[in-house]
Formats: C-alpha cells, structure tokens, sequence
C-alpha cells in the first residue's frame, strides 16, 4: 500500500509539472515530450527488469521515438 501512495504522489507531481510546462509555451512543444515517456520505460524494462527479449527492436525504437519528437517539436529540420 506505501507503493502505491507513493506512486500517486507521484503522479501528482507529474501532473502539475505538466500543467506548469503547458503554461510556459505551446502545447505542439511540450507534448513530443511527454510521449518520451514510453522510451523511459523501454529504457527502464531493460536496464532495470533485465530485458532480453527483442532488446535491438526497442532501442531502435526509442531512437525513432527521440527523432519523431525532435522532427515534431521543430528541433530538427531537414
């Protein structure tokens, strides 16, 4: 039961953090961002869950999802 306080206290603070980011500039900034979530827990599966299985697909993946954010974001112009 800690676990779980913990992570909706953690969640709370995601949260307004997002909110506070959304304040600052414009929504097609923040949320390419925000979607790097998901490499985040790729990154975490394997380093920390010890992941074996198809490890080469989610790094390329991760890398795909870092280069689509910075396309989206405007950080990277062809």
């Amino acid at each position: 039961i800690v676990c779980l306080i913990f992570a909706s206290f953690l969640y709370v603070i995601l949260y307004l953090f997002r909110l506070k980011a959304y304040a600052l500039t414009e929504i097609s900034n923040v949320f390419p961002i925000l979607r790097l979530s998901a490499m985040f827990a790729v990154g975490g599966g394997i380093v920390l869950l010890k992941e074996k299985k198809h490890v080469m697909r989610k790094v390329v993946s991760a890398i795909l999802m870092i280069i689509g954010a910075l396309f989206i974001s405007g950080y990277l112009v062809i």
